[in-house]
């Protein structure tokens, strides 16, 4: 066998038998030669610019990269869903993502487009480009009914494939007006996640972390604000020192009870004695509502601080 047949075995071999009509040429085949092999049936045209060889099966996976191949996108949705191994989502369906406006078509293949490419988190499995789980896991929640999006979501948190941290950042990172699957991935979360299973310290760091990618400030964790005379009056889950914003995050597993409704008032007035004003928001209007969390923080940050005296010592905790 040729050199060059050696090569072209062995690259539709990784390739799930698919290989790009120029990288043949880069092979050394002519465009004469490949013309000749597809009108022998040596290769078959498979997508525009994609060829498979003859002596490899048509499967899904093939497909699948052709597709990827013929259009410079990436496997997602349900296929990407199938890349790792969800168990709840059947085989059989090609979908891909491309980047920029509609404009792509491919025959049989399901071709979405992203302004959102560079968020992707691009991973290569068993040869094929797909997104990452947790993005793979927000774009499926805008193509399945709910019920399989919580099972793909327990297959991969079962696999440890990704986190309940790692899918609420992605829906922070990805979060946009119009955004499809964000709605459906935040009620689960809001379901699953919020109320016994997110320690208030990941969740004030959450909040920070959707703050800053909305361009406010960064806030103090976690912050001890004590009165004149050196004596704690309150540690706020986040806070502006400069501006004396205070933000509480209110959990039903932490502050519905008989003690916090007692002690929350009573600390939340003595903050305000000594000038601070306090924002309290809930998991629910935090997962819901995150442009209205930050707006209000934002006006918040922008109203004149009294001139109170008080002594704050800060602690990341």
């Amino acid at each position: 066998m040729a050199r060059g047949e050696v090569e072209m075995a062995a690259l539709a071999a990784a390739q799930h038998g698919v290989v790009q009509r120029h990288q043949l040429l880069e092979l050394g085949m002519s465009e004469a030669t490949v013309r000749r092999r597809r009108l022998a049936g040596e290769l078959v045209d498979v997508q525009p610019g994609v060829v498979r060889h003859r002596a490899h099966p048509d499967t899904w996976r093939g497909r699948l990269l052709a597709a990827c191949l013929s259009t410079g996108g990436i496997a997602s949705h349900r296929s990407a869903a199938i890349l790792w191994q969800l168990s709840s989502i059947a085989g059989g369906i090609v979908e891909i993502t491309v980047a920029g406006p509609s404009g792509s078509r491919r025959r049989g293949v399901v071709v979405h487009h992203s302004a959102q490419m560079d968020r992707a988190d691009v991973t290569t499995i068993d040869g094929i480009p797909s997104t990452g789980v947790a993005r793979t896991l927000l774009d499926l929640a805008a193509v399945v009914p709910s019920r399989r999006l919580e099972s793909a979501v327990d297959d991969a948190l079962r696999l440890r494939r990704t986190s309940w941290t790692e899918l609420f950042a992605t829906v922070l990172h990805h979060s946009a007006r119009g955004r499809n699957g964000c709605g459906p991935m935040r009620t689960l979360l809001a379901e699953r996640y919020g109320d016994t299973d997110v320690p208030l310290s990941n969740w004030s760091r959450q909040v920070a972390h959707l703050l800053l990618d909305r361009c406010l400030p960064p806030p103090a964790l976690e912050f001890r604000i004590t009165d004149g005379s050196g004596q704690l009056v309150a540690q706020v889950d986040l806070a502006y020192p400069a501006h004396r914003v205070a933000i509480e995050l209110q959990s039903k597993r932490w502050h519905l009870n008989a003690r916090s409704f007692e002690a929350d008032p009573l600390r939340w007035n003595r903050l305000t004695a000594l000038g601070w004003q306090v924002y309290p928001f809930t998991w629910a209007f935090f997962v819901d509502e995150p442009d209205e969390l930050c707006r209000i923080v934002r006006t918040a940050l922008r109203r004149p601080c009294p001139d109170l005296m008080s002594t704050a010592v800060s602690g990341d905790g």
